[in-house]
């Protein structure tokens, strides 16, 4: 408005209207063109939005490859010499899992080194018989208690999962993701194939192939994963292990409840009061903390976009309103010289919806300049999803034509003679 008055002409005012000053074709045209860009920046935002909240939808319907229902984490930090040995590190586990098995409602319990839908701990590995098989590569190493895979319903492929008998002495076993025997193997059979991790420990025979776990979080490609048994895995992978990453243990009950909880960090507390449980949390919770960033993107440009469809009904309703003000003479001669109400009415609404359809138009075309950037904030989506895009822009549209109806209404009932006095 300001920038308007600053090049007011008062040649051009008196011309467009005898009884008011004007700000002009141009200051219109500026008007416009902003409401315009309005509606395209809310369009926009609301289809972002849409888009995140279906890939929040998908997320959540992932299948992480376990039972989640009453499944505990407990999480420790085991850095340090007192547990850097596997001689340690197991004798510790042993006496834990005997405690937290004694406490009533609790079905199972493990522990590993990362739980899934987190980062485990990446290592070279080389396989001993290298015939038909592809070069060293880097997989995801995991070690875990016998009781793993059954205290979270993980189902074993082929051959079997770990034994209470893989302990330190017996012949070394691991057992691999389906990711790992597709990515290395392909239609061959991996059982009884051998790799070394550490050269120096020897040969790993594999005795298993399990169900693949979202071990990375919910989104991207599986990675392929190698899980060994705690009993053998060596002062170097343990000592590397607890350097980079928490171990916890894992725990299904029949239901959870606050007592359950505060028994269990009794316990493990009794077992080392030196040794502090950093965190109690649910398996729901760790996949509700797995989708944080996308919970939060979808929430915030949301309300962004909500806030950006309240801005464009006022702009458009303030737009319209404001031009039936300056065209409240020229719709009092319309009704004097017997113009029906319904067509001053669409005369109005039509103003609105030409505008939400410009404002639609250039929306679209800046997503589809933009489908790259929406590419990296949605999950097995299309950028420029056909159903979104025609939601929002009816929405749009409706909200457009709500917008204009009150200014629209205020037309109609004018009074024709009241008009052309003013």
């Amino acid at each position: 408005p300001a920038l308007s008055l600053s090049r007011h002409d008062l040649v051009e005012a008196f011309k467009e209207d005898g009884t008011r000053t004007t700000a002009g074709r141009r200051s219109r045209g500026l008007r416009h063109a902003l409401v315009v860009a309005e509606i395209a920046l809310c369009l926009l935002m609301l289809v972002g939005a849409g888009l995140l909240i279906q890939t929040f939808m998908k997320l959540r319907a992932v299948d992480p490859g376990f039972n989640a229902e009453n499944v505990l984490t407990a999480r420790m930090s085991l850095q340090g010499a007192r547990y850097g040995t596997s001689e340690n590190i197991n004798r510790f586990y042993s006496l834990g899992l005997d405690r937290i098995r004694q406490i009533p409602g609790i079905d199972s319990a493990a522990v590993v080194n990362a739980i899934p839908m987190e980062f485990g701990l990446n290592m070279n590995f080389d396989f001993v018989d290298t015939k038909d098989v592809v070069e060293t590569d880097l997989m995801d190493w995991r070690y875990a208690s016998p009781e793993y895979f059954d205290t979270l319903g993980v189902r074993v492929v082929t051959g079997r999962g770990l034994l209470p008998s893989d302990r330190a002495g017996s012949p070394r076993v691991t057992v691999i993701s389906e990711a790992f025997a597709r990515r290395y193997f392909k239609d061959r059979n991996p059982l009884g194939r051998q790799l070394t991790v550490f050269s120096a420990d020897g040969p790993i025979e594999i005795v298993g192939v399990v169900k693949d776990l979202r071990e990375q979080g919910l989104t991207g490609p599986v990675p392929p994963v190698m899980y060994v048994p705690v009993a053998q895995a060596s002062d170097a992978e343990i000592r590397t292990s607890h350097t980079y990453f928490q171990s916890h243990w894992v725990i299904r009950a029949s239901s959870i409840t606050p007592d359950l909880t505060r028994r269990i960090r009794e316990e493990l507390r009794a077992l080392d009061p030196q040794q502090p449980v950093t965190s109690i949390r649910s398996m729901n919770e760790n996949k509700a903390r797995a989708m944080a960033t996308e919970t939060f993107q979808a929430t915030l440009l949301t309300a962004f976009a909500s806030v950006g469809l309240l801005l464009a009904a006022a702009g458009i309703y303030g737009l319209i309103a404001y031009s039936v003000a300056q065209r409240t003479r020229e719709f009092g001669i319309r009704l004097a010289l017997g113009a029906t109400r319904g067509r001053i009415l669409l005369t109005v609404l039509r103003q609105g919806g030409l505008l939400a359809a410009g404002g639609i138009v250039v929306g679209i075309l800046a997503a589809l300049v933009l489908r790259h950037t929406l590419q990296s904030f949605v999950v097995d989506l299309a950028t420029i999803d056909v159903v979104t895009v025609a939601a929002v822009a009816t929405l749009l549209l409706v909200v457009a034509l709500l917008a204009s109806l009150v200014p629209a209404l205020r037309a109609v009932r004018l009074n024709p003679v009241a008009a052309l006095r003013e």
